[in-house]
């Protein structure tokens, strides 16, 4: 044992110095704030985020789909509506003529595209009779004449029974030659009465409707008794 004893007694100041050390080191890492990595709450609230994100465009898109559902197009030919009528025509006293038939078909279609009401469009295509009192020798005096209107309508009127159009357009008339009548156009307005055939049910009408043809010298004024279906 004296054999190791001055060995072991010349290591005590290293030794001590060494301790010192580690104890100083001890110390700092005691005193230093603990920092961990945290990638997980990381990782957690970036999806969170992702789905929010996800969510907020699901909603814009389903606000885009109910929008598109709910704006209607300019013009609704899915309720395209064909029917005939059928009535009478009187002639101004230029004419020379007594009033006489008038048929034909008639087509509408609304457009809930325009503002402020329940507008529509309407054209229709007539035939009819005219009979000129005229002198003998005039060969032309009578015979079938055409014609063409369009137009548009607003509906001021409407309920489970009945609705009331008002109709401003122009109409072509086309007289097949009969003696001293030219074509031409003239303004063209009237009323419709609509009558529901089947209570709450609009897609089929039965209609009344007064019109008057002006072309600035000459009137024809018509009533059409009509029947047309929404399709």
């Amino acid at each position: 044992m004296p054999a190791f004893a001055p060995v072991a007694s010349a290591d005590e100041p290293q030794n001590r110095h060494v301790n010192r050390f580690l104890d100083s080191m001890v110390r700092e890492s005691a005193d230093a704030p603990l920092e961990f990595e945290t990638p997980l709450p990381t990782r957690l609230a970036s999806k969170r985020q992702q789905e929010d994100d996800m969510r907020d465009e699901y909603r814009r898109a389903d606000y885009r789909r109910v929008k598109a559902r709910q704006e209607p197009d300019f013009i609704d030919f899915s309720k395209f509506e064909l029917g005939i009528f059928f009535g009478g025509a009187a002639f101004s006293s230029d004419f020379e003529a007594d009033p006489s038939y008038v048929a034909g078909v008639l087509a509408r279609v609304p457009v809930p595209g325009l503002p402020l009401g329940d507008w529509g469009i309407w054209g229709s295509l007539m035939i009819s009779y005219i009979s000129r009192d005229l002198p003998f020798y005039y060969a032309a005096k009578s015979g079938n004449w055409y014609g063409v209107s369009v137009g548009g309508d607003y509906t001021f009127w409407r309920d489970r029974i009945f609705h009331v159009r008002g109709q401003l357009g122009i109409l072509y008339a086309h007289w097949n030659d009969i003696q001293a009548l030219d074509n031409g156009i003239g303004v063209l307005a009237g009323v419709e009465f609509g009558f529901y055939w089947i209570k709450n049910y609009d897609k089929a009408v039965f209609g009344i409707n007064p019109q008057l043809s002006y072309d600035g010298e000459n009137a024809i004024m018509m009533l059409q008794l009509s029947f047309h279906v929404d399709f």
